[in-house]
């Protein structure tokens, strides 16, 4: 509904034509909605520009990500260590990794 507050709580139950199964062991919900519900839109990907001005007014979020995994096995009483790192940076100017 348009003209419920996307930060509003909403309860499943009192929305009319909408089907909903809990699966407990999953921990998630399942929701049958009818498509007149559902709201369309189309991308046209061929004819937009490749910068929207709109994005380009929006001040740029610089970020700094490190993942990385370690592991370690011990066999006939050898330590072994081994382990990946990767290092992605996100600028203004474009994403570095």
């Amino acid at each position: 509904d348009e003209h419920i507050p996307d930060n509003q709580w909403v309860c499943i139950n009192d929305l009319n034509g909408i089907q909903f199964k809990y699966l407990e062991n999953e921990q998630s919900l399942n929701l049958n909605v009818p498509s007149d519900m559902l709201t369309g839109y189309a991308v046209d990907l061929n004819g937009q520009q490749v910068t929207s001005p709109h994005l380009l007014k929006m001040k740029p979020l610089n970020a700094a990500i490190l993942n990385y995994s370690l592991y370690n096995t011990i066999t006939n009483d050898e330590n072994v260590f081994s382990g990946t790192a990767e290092g992605i940076f996100n600028s203004a100017i474009g994403n570095f990794s």
